[in-house]
């Protein structure tokens, strides 16, 4: 065998090896996942959970600049959310971030909309009109946690499998949250 003969038979054996796996490796200066990309902002929300209960206030910061001005939480003036400071929560892993539709019709994000949980949509027609013009998509998630609360002065350890489902869409360049539901991957 020659030189060149060897040379790109390696080039081959690694392309192929390494196929589809280049979007886990992190790029040199990054500090995780990005808001680039549907899945990249679910996988902050995600992250974020941990710092809900230990720095709450930072956990909010950066909620409020994930979470798209359409959410009902934008729109309520609470796009942090409140959290309980007596408990620790650690997610142990992500099982799963998958997006599953791409630019949704009003009909999907309606259908999301009417939730099974709540008499009334979380999403009103204006806010699914002004959606309807952004680019749009659905990502499952599924994700590990560990908590540990303090619950009428006893302490209570809690291990779940998380499934949401998530709307998000695009708003100044950035994919932002506007809903999650229990369900997904």
């Amino acid at each position: 065998m020659n030189r060149r003969q060897f040379v790109a038979g390696c080039g081959v054996a690694i392309t192929t090896a390494t196929a589809g796996c280049l979007d886990s490796v992190p790029v040199l200066g990054s500090d995780g996942p990005s808001a680039d990309t549907p899945a990249g902002v679910v996988e902050i929300y995600i992250n974020l959970q941990e710092k809900m209960f230990s720095d709450p206030e930072s956990a909010q910061e950066r909620l409020s600049e994930i979470t798209h001005s359409q959410s009902p939480q934008q729109r309520q003036g609470n796009a942090g959310g409140s959290f309980s400071q007596n408990g620790d929560l650690k997610v142990t892993n992500i099982n799963g971030i998958n997006t599953r539709t791409r630019d949704l019709s009003t009909e999907q994000m309606r259908a999301l909309a009417n939730s099974e949980f709540t008499d009334q949509p979380l999403l009103d027609a204006s806010v699914i009109e002004t959606l309807s013009s952004q680019e749009t998509a659905l990502v499952d998630a599924s994700y590990d946690t560990d908590a540990e609360f303090e619950i009428e002065g006893e302490t209570r350890e809690f291990q779940n499998t998380n499934k949401r489902r998530f709307l998000v869409a695009t708003e100044d360049g950035k994919w932002r949250i506007v809903l999650q539901t229990p369900g997904g991957a």
